[in-house]
């Protein structure tokens, strides 16, 4: 009976039948050409098969080589498959030598736990050689695995599989067996060193593009993911270039997904882990304080940690002002916001107070984490007394104009300044369809930087001649909550802060944590948190040991405005009281400076706390500035003590973070992951309609050439004429 292409049987002697023959008849019958071995066939067994079940010697057999064939036909006991008979010829000396190099390399001295590990290493072993294997048959009973070349399959009209080209030279296959020796078991599966063909003859194939199977397992890949889930195209281009391998976008977004959707199963059990893990954060008194929400369901609503160093940190410099916001997860796996409050330390450096996570951006979640920050009690010296900071009228918060924080704000510190964030209500007036685009920036920020109300009258002048739509839109904004004069009028210092972009770069720092789920990036939060204070201690220690009065921050900005002050003229009235005039000409402005009250009719000196160039130039006028000890009891005397070195360095040797070893952590056995929530603006529900629904109109392009509509210059049929 003759076996079809395709077929995985045939009607000789059965598997069993002929797996009890003896190696020595068969191999007799080999030498006749009597018996042939078909690829991948499920109806014989090659000689290395037979050695996995009765040990690992390696039998001895003739090169199997492939021939084409234009009909399969039965020869008694012939298995035939797909077309295709490895039969087993005689080997010549050029064939033995080929094979005794080929078992020479390190692929087949490789030993696997698993089919799919073995199948994994051995394509990217080929791909590494600029081949490519793709698994042709499973057969044996789950024993055996026969790789081969790609351009010998070919996949017949109506077959469901496919079946091996007899018009193609190449033989190239990989053979995997699985051992059934004990010594063997824990990596039972091996390469058949005499069923495997190494060199592809005339196929004109190379690796072309890796699967996605075979890329996830690569450590390269999967590092990349560990290290951002949220990784582009063009990172993962990368990690798999340093593989040397290459594949299509689809098939590495489905290498990802496989990634992940392997790390979502332990994701669950991560949120048992929570409440743990915030016990340990709470037990280190300098941590701070930590709290973590569970709704009615025991499903994760939320995360709240406050890091005590830094707000000591914070309060401890001389700028009262904070910065709030949330920011989109990037995690696959969580689906929600990541809350930060962030201050200035007196170096000026961006310092996390406290960070959270939530379902949505809303007032209930603003006040849920704001609630747990009042709640910190002071240190043990009795410093550090965050709420009182907080709810002081002297502390300013700048922020977006999100809905939610306005609201928050009142409900948990009345008394404290809100201010808007400038940069952002430029891009809201932009993206106003009733407002003009007409207008420049520049002109809003000089709005928003004058001193005197007459002065922004006059800006708003310049901006309404340019775009009286902008003017009006601006006009209609409180000027208390977002221009400078009135916090001038107030005395309430806002040390040249016009936006919230403290709290923005901080959710920059924060992107890698923002790309894992609420326990990993917890951890994240509080390692890089306490990276940071080591880096800033050593630095502080290094400019005190120097001698150094003031931080860095604070000492550059005196020498910018130390370098202008010889540029004005000074005229003293006591020693404490002079003025200071600019070049001159119509344009130049008489300062006054009063040295005893630090003030100067500029107000630089009250808004940063530091003295100005013409409280400098005054200075140094009255003789209060000559020599080091000069310079230093001037300095002492002229900027805040918060900027001073010893009270900085003092205060970072305070701040520090104890990290919780999540190894040893035990799951408390409640905790389930959050119900993901749709935010705001996200997806669209209503659809783009057409025109002939009462859309916006198509737009129609004309031809850059000949003017016409209908096409573009490039295929411009007028052209030629």
């Amino acid at each position: 009976m003759a076996t079809r292409a395709g077929d995985e049987s045939s009607d000789c002697s059965s598997f069993e039948d002929f797996q009890d023959q003896d190696w020595e008849d068969r191999g007799r019958r080999a030498s006749d050409s009597s018996v042939e071995f078909v690829a991948g066939s499920d109806g014989c067994q090659s000689m290395d098969e037979r050695a996995a079940d009765g040990g690992e010697e390696r039998a001895s057999s003739p090169l199997l080589t492939t021939q084409p064939v234009a009909v399969a036909r039965d020869h008694g006991r012939q298995p035939v498959v797909g077309g295709a008979r490895l039969v087993a010829d005689a080997p010549s000396p050029s064939a033995k030598s080929a094979e005794a190099k080929q078992d020479e390399l390190p692929i087949f001295q490789e030993r696997w736990a698993d089919r799919e590990s073995a199948v994994t290493d051995v394509q990217h072993w080929a791909i590494g050689i600029n081949k490519k294997l793709v698994v042709y048959k499973k057969g044996s009973g789950g024993k055996r695995v026969v790789l081969v070349c790609p351009a010998r399959l070919v996949k017949l009209e109506g077959a469901k599989t496919a079946t091996i080209d007899t018009s193609v030279a190449c033989d190239a296959q990989m053979v995997l067996l699985r051992s059934k020796a004990k010594a063997k078991a824990a990596t039972p599966w091996f390469l058949s060193k005499g069923a495997s063909k190494v060199d592809h003859i005339s196929c004109g194939q190379d690796a072309g593009r890796a699967s996605a199977r075979v890329v996830r397992r690569l450590a390269g890949f999967a590092g990349a993911l560990a290290a951002d889930k949220g990784a582009t195209k063009g990172v993962l281009q990368a990690a798999l270039t340093a593989d040397g391998i290459r594949m299509s976008k689809s098939a590495m977004y489905r290498a990802k997904t496989a990634v992940i959707d392997e790390d979502s199963k332990t994701y669950a059990g991560k949120f048992q882990l929570l409440q743990p893990f915030v016990d340990e954060f709470n037990e280190a008194p300098v941590n701070g304080k930590g709290e973590v929400r569970f709704d009615d369901s025991s499903r994760f609503s939320g995360l709240t940690l406050v890091f005590r160093g830094n707000c000591d940190l914070v309060m401890a410099g001389p700028q009262h002002v904070s910065f709030i916001d949330m920011a989109h997860s990037k995690s696959n796996l969580y689906r929600g916001q990541h809350f930060a409050m962030v201050g200035c330390d007196a170096d000026n450096k961006v310092t996390v107070m406290g960070w959270g996570l939530c379902p949505i951006e809303s007032t209930a979640e603003y006040v849920k984490h704001l609630a747990v920050m009042l709640e910190m009690e002071p240190a043990a010296d009795g410093d550090g007394d965050l709420n009182a900071w907080l709810k002081s009228p002297d502390h300013t918060q700048f922020a977006d104009r999100a809905k939610g924080i306005p609201m928050a704000q009142q409900m948990t510190y009345p008394s404290a300044k809100r201010m808007a964030c400038t940069k952002h209500l430029i891009t809201n007036a932009r993206a106003d369809p009733k407002v003009s685009n007409k207008f420049t920036d520049g002109m809003v920020w000089a709005i928003q930087g004058q001193m005197t109300e007459e002065g922004c009258d006059a800006a708003f002048e310049k901006l309404e001649k340019s775009s009286p739509t902008a003017a009006t839109y601006f006009r209609n904004i409180e000027p208390d909550l977002w221009c400078l004069w009135p916090q001038v009028l107030a005395g309430r210092p806002l040390h040249g802060h016009k936006t919230n972009n403290f709290v923005e770069s901080c959710n920059s720092w924060l992107m890698e944590a923002r790309s894992d789920g609420p326990l990993d990036a917890a951890d994240k939060v509080c390692a890089k948190v306490m990276s940071e204070l080591t880096s800033r201690r050593r630095e502080a220690k290094k400019k005190f040991d120097e001698g150094h009065t003031l931080t860095r921050f604070a000492e550059s900005k005196y020498e910018e405005e130390s370098i202008k002050a010889p540029l004005y003229d000074v005229q003293l009235s006591t020693d404490t009281l002079g003025y200071a005039t600019g070049a001159q000409g119509p344009g130049a402005k008489r300062r006054t400076v009063d040295l005893a009250n630090k003030t100067c009719s500029c107000n630089y000196w009250a808004q940063h706390k530091r003295p100005c160039r013409h409280a400098i130039a005054v200075a140094k006028k009255a003789g209060l500035i000559e020599g080091p000890a000069g310079y230093k009891s001037w300095v002492q005397m002229s900027v805040d003590e918060g900027y001073m070195m010893e009270s900085y360095h003092k205060a970072l040797q305070r701040a520090s973070v104890r990290l919780v070893s999540l190894d040893e952590l035990e799951p408390d056995g409640d905790g389930l992951p959050n119900v993901p929530v749709n935010q705001a603006g996200r997806p669209r529900k209503k659809r783009i309609r057409g025109q002939a629904e009462g859309g916006r109109p198509t737009k129609v392009y004309k031809c850059g050439k000949c003017g016409e509509t209908g096409h573009n210059k490039r295929g411009c049929p007028n052209a030629g004429h």
